[in-house]
């Protein structure tokens, strides 16, 4: 029972300190929240001039330094709705010249709102280019480098400049490599050496860096399907499928550690059964087809497989194992249209409709 005191006496605490915020809640507190609420709901209807009235008017109120900075944020960008423009850009410099830190989301958002903006008024493309890297060199760990970054490869990719993209980004990831843009630098380096340039070997070390040196990132995955792709387009078939199985067997400990589920597993599995079939290595493409029903039960396509593998069955001369196997997809899937057409082709009625 003395156990128990500290953990009763931590929960008292923890319910206090909530009760006590909610209740010491000043009533000053509750109206700017509500002016703050109404403004952006002003904003929301476009009434840009009125909006950045009500901003101005809370402004003073404000008593955390985020609130503050995110009202000077939206008042810029209400002078950039109105056509303010030089209004708008002051209001952006004075944010992103002031951060809160490296993560401040609110200075990412003003400087790439920034290039928008010059673009926008006075379509001046270079200017735009300079403050879309500026985003990316001053504040990498927001999402408004990722924005900037995906507007400059589209831009550069359109201007059929994709040599140049991968200089630029070549020189952006050696100062950014352990941000949070780090990771897309590579990838999208990756992706133009390889699909605007076609330099296949030069792309298989840049998808490399991502799955060897980000293993958190979302980009892993799609790394390391291209790594395969690569291995295939260069007819390294081995390597392709030495890298499949590892990402397949990986799945296992991810799904056993209830991580995640990548979209390319099932891909994978569909691929390595393909290159055994290329190989005329039927018995092991049917093992992986079999696999695939195991790994994915509920799959809709497990029927349209049992009968792919009584095709195979039957390619490699096995009457009795295309039997086995019909009777296991019919027990299975007693409705399927495959049921019949299989049933057909064992007689040899045809059965390929």
């Amino acid at each position: 029972m003395p156990r128990l005191v500290p953990v009763l006496g931590l929960c008292a605490a923890i319910a206090w300190s909530i009760l006590g915020a909610g209740c010491g809640r000043t009533q000053d507190g509750w109206a700017f929240e509500r002016a703050l609420l109404d403004a952006d709901r002003i904003a929301d209807d476009e009434r840009w001039v009125e909006a950045r009235e009500a901003y101005l008017a809370i402004a003073p109120d404000a008593t955390r330094d985020d609130l503050l900075r995110y009202i000077r944020f939206r008042v810029a960008l209400m002078d950039h709705r109105r056509g303010a423009w030089d209004e708008a850009l002051a209001g952006y410099a004075a944010v992103y010249r002031h951060p809160h830190s490296i993560h401040d989301q609110y200075a990412g958002r003003a400087l790439l709102r920034s290039g928008e903006l010059v673009l926008e008024a006075w379509d001046d493309r270079e200017a735009w280019h300079d403050l879309m890297v500026a985003t990316i060199r001053t504040y990498p760990n927001t999402t408004s480098a990722d924005d900037a970054l995906f507007d400059l490869r589209r831009w550069y990719v359109e201007q059929g400049r994709a040599f140049e993209l991968t200089e630029l980004l070549a020189e952006l990831f050696v100062p950014l490599s352990d941000t949070e843009i780090g990771d897309n630098l590579a990838y999208w380096s990756a992706r133009i050496v390889h699909e605007e340039l076609g330099l296949l070997d030069e792309a298989l070390p840049l998808y490399w860096t991502v799955a060897w040196n980000y293993h958190r990132s979302a980009l892993v995955d799609d790394s390391i399907w291209r790594i395969t792709e690569v291995y295939r387009e260069l007819g390294r078939i081995d390597d392709e499928y030495r890298v499949l199985l590892d990402f397949i067997d990986g799945r296992e400990v991810s799904w056993v550690m209830a991580d995640y589920e990548s979209e390319y597993y099932s891909d994978t599995l569909n691929r390595l059964a393909e290159i055994h079939e290329e190989r005329e290595e039927w018995l092991e493409a049917i093992g992986m087809w079999r696999r695939y029903q195991r790994t994915y039960p509920l799959s809709l396509r497990n029927d349209d497989i049992w009968y792919h593998i009584i095709e195979l069955h039957m390619t490699r001369g096995s009457n009795a194992d295309a039997e086995k196997a019909w009777l296991a997809m019919r027990d299975e899937y007693p409705d399927s249209r495959w049921v019949p057409r299989a049933r057909d082709l064992i007689d040899g009625r045809g059965g390929d409709w």
